[in-house]
């Protein structure tokens, strides 16, 4: 079955992982002598009530993470971080936000999975309505632009709902694939779409 979704859901999605990527080598290599650490069941250092905000060229936000506490663990390299909530900012396209309850990502920063209430959503436009993906369970490997699920997915445009319990979806070929238990309403066609096939 071939439906059509909006293109900038995966572009958006990626991009918000990208900067995420950038933002946890930066802070994980410049955090400095490290303290005196305890057991490797510990976190090496800690991070409360972060805010990070990464400007471009003119001067505008890039992206603003925050998160009530960030926790890094050296023992296997995995960077937690408790109550994501990341914005990303394109020239000429709306605004995309990333919230989840627990995010996690490793030390090399290839691959990131997001627990909990996992919402991303890119705000309304002229000629699109806004477009929400729910979840509870998503992991992006931003290397090879891929993102996953094997759990339930609802992803809302306006007035259409599509519903599904797994998906993948590829960056590289703007397709997003449902994989079971797939159904949908659609109220009008949306313009500037990417294909979404589902399998059941």
């Amino acid at each position: 079955m071939n439906n059509r979704a909006s293109i900038w859901f995966p572009v958006a999605l990626l991009l918000l992982l990208a900067a995420l990527t950038y933002w946890l080598q930066v802070t994980v290599s410049e955090r400095g002598p490290s303290r005196e650490r305890g057991p490797d069941t510990n976190p090496d250092f800690i991070i409360d009530n972060m805010r990070v905000t990464r400007t471009n060229q003119a001067g505008l936000p890039d992206y603003v993470l925050t998160g009530r506490r960030m926790q890094h663990f050296r023992s296997n390299d995995i960077t937690q971080v408790e109550q994501p909530a990341l914005t990303h900012y394109a020239p000429g396209a709306p605004p995309v936000h990333l919230t989840a309850e627990r995010g996690e990502a490793t030390g090399n920063g290839d691959q990131y999975e997001f627990f909990d209430k996992v919402v991303v959503t890119r705000d309304a436009s002229a000629g699109n309505a806004k477009l929400t993906m729910n979840t509870e369970y998503l992991k992006v490997l931003p290397d090879r632009a891929l993102a996953s699920t094997d759990r339930a997915v609802t992803i809302t445009q306006g007035e259409s709902v599509l519903n599904g319990i797994g998906m993948d979806l590829d960056n590289n070929t703007r397709i997003l694939h449902l994989l079971n238990q797939v159904r949908g309403t659609f109220h009008r066609a949306v313009a500037n779409s990417a294909n979404v096939a589902a399998k059941k």
